[in-house]
């Protein structure tokens, strides 16, 4: 498996890009099916275009129906493959765990969802809700994507936030906020490090697995 948090590896220029094409020496199998999450927005919009014009099959996931429907028509015109979408909210771990059941096997995965709550919020699950969506709900549905098996590559949005945690670690004890004033730029932090963190560990636990990008 080759892990990788995000170095935006999707939008490589040239020479990087041709090489993950469909057939290039850093693609995934012929046909491979990767599913995108986040992909009715931000960053997450661009990315499925950019998975569907590889060559890839292309799994494009997000919560709201109507907005699925558009993504999946923009990346109609440049794939060259199959396009499905997966709707589900990452809010919710009972509709993840139902979405990896559906989606049953995938050859990569770009996480891309995400959220920067600028006041405390829980979700249905009673978690904090920019970790479960930055994180935990990732967490979730791509160890349930490769318990499956097939996974060849795992890219995870992170971004320099990460380093912005005046913890320099994981808060663990506290990641519901109930002990502590919630601080928005400290609790996004936190779940961009979760992200580098979990892509190491998928290293370590599994290192003939899947391949990262963070």
């Amino acid at each position: 498996m080759q892990l990788l948090a995000k170095a935006h590896v999707l939008e490589a220029p040239g020479d990087q890009q041709r090489q993950l094409q469909v057939g290039g020496p850093r693609a995934l199998p012929d046909g491979g099916r990767v599913v995108v999450t986040g992909s009715t927005s931000a960053v997450g919009h661009d990315d499925p275009r950019e998975v569907a014009a590889l060559g890839y099959d292309d799994v494009v996931s997000g919560r709201d129906e109507k907005k699925l429907e558009r993504a999946v028509a923009l990346v109609g015109r440049v794939a060259r493959r199959g396009v499905e979408s997966a709707r589900f909210d990452l809010e919710s771990l009972t509709e993840t765990r139902a979405a990896a059941a559906a989606i049953g096997r995938a050859d990569g995965l770009v996480l891309c969802a995400g959220c920067w709550p600028t006041t405390l919020r829980y979700t249905e699950d009673e978690l904090e809700a920019g970790l479960q969506a930055n994180h935990l709900g990732h967490f979730l549905l791509a160890t349930r994507l490769l318990d499956a098996g097939g996974v060849a590559r795992v890219v995870s949005v992170a971004s320099t936030a990460h380093a912005a945690t005046r913890r320099d670690r994981l808060e663990l004890d506290d990641a519901r906020w109930t002990r502590r004033a919630f601080d928005p730029l400290e609790a996004y932090a936190q779940t961009k490090l979760a992200n580098v963190l979990f892509l190491s560990l998928i290293h370590i636990s599994e290192p003939t697995r899947p391949e990262r990008i963070a």
